[in-house]
């Protein structure tokens, strides 16, 4: 894409954006110059974008933002912003990606109660706070400052499948974590030092540990029974874990469940183990009357 782009917009009808003697100001030049090239279309009614893209155009300001109240996805990474309180009154957004900014303080996108899509990877958070989303299903805090997790609740969480907190300098996971439809845990490189918290999380199906040097034992992660193995987590089918900070038991672990010893096709730091037919459930032979 040529770099005199600045910037994408889709919408849904034909003719929308602005015009009719309205004026919005925006204050950062690098939006005003975007968006006034539009201005000259008198069909134009800015406030029926509902899809922007502003990728890498060194926007640091997004006053005037607050009057696209009709955003449902919006996208601003790789620019310098370090505020994001214009964007509470954008109610019908869905999908947020705010990934490599100078953002610091997050928490006013509380205010945002349809949103499911969250990015705020490669920024300066410290504090997490995306226990308060009512909606929210994929949100990355990748590579940020975060040490703990705080406000979980049994009223949010609900529909969290998918949560990122790699690259963070984050001690434990909280207790009793609230999140009962969360598939994916990425907690690469992190401080982490117990998977004791994550074992409550039924529903994960992928777990990624790469490169948690305070993790030496993953043992209560997995039971003997009289067959072979078996994950207290029912449905997780891939684990990635650096296994040269394990204890010797848990290496010795994760070489049994090499031998096809879990009754379930299961993928081990990339690796595909299929089960030994001993340690499958035999298929009840059912009859029909």
């Amino acid at each position: 894409m040529l770099r005199s782009i600045f910037i994408f917009i889709l919408v849904n009808a034909a003719c929308i954006a602005f015009g009719q003697g309205r004026h919005f100001v925006f204050k950062d030049p690098q939006v005003q110059r975007v968006f006034s090239k539009y201005a000259s279309n008198e069909s134009l009614k800015i406030e029926a974008i509902d899809q922007l893209q502003a990728d890498n155009v060194q926007i640091s300001d997004l006053s005037g933002f607050e009057k696209l109240t009709k955003l449902r996805h919006l996208s601003l990474s790789k620019n310098l912003i370090s505020n994001v309180y214009p964007l509470v009154t954008l109610k019908e957004l869905k999908e947020l990606n705010l990934s490599y900014n100078l953002i610091k303080v997050a928490s006013p996108l509380i205010q945002l109660p349809t949103l499911e899509c969250l990015d705020l990877a490669n920024n300066q958070i410290k504090y997490c706070f995306f226990c308060t989303f009512p909606r929210l299903q994929i949100l990355n805090l990748a590579n940020n400052s975060i040490q703990q997790i705080h406000g979980q609740g049994d009223d949010f969480n609900k529909f969290l499948t998918h949560l990122d907190l790699s690259s963070n300098p984050l001690i434990q996971f909280p207790n009793k974590f609230h999140a009962p439809r969360l598939k994916e845990l990425n907690c690469s490189e992190t401080h982490l030092n117990s998977i004791s918290s994550i074992l409550d999380l039924k529903s994960l199906e992928t777990l990624r540990l790469k490169n948690c040097p305070h993790i030496q034992t993953i043992e209560s992660l997995f039971q003997a029974t009289p067959t072979g193995m078996q994950c207290v987590l029912p449905n997780l089918k891939e684990l990635e874990i650096s296994e040269n900070y394990l204890n010797d038991n848990s290496r010795n672990l994760l070489n049994k469940i090499r031998q096809g010893t879990l009754p379930i096709h299961f993928c081990l730091n990339g690796q595909s183990i299929e089960p030994n037919q001993k340690n499958v459930a035999p298929q009840l032979n059912t009859v029909q009357f």
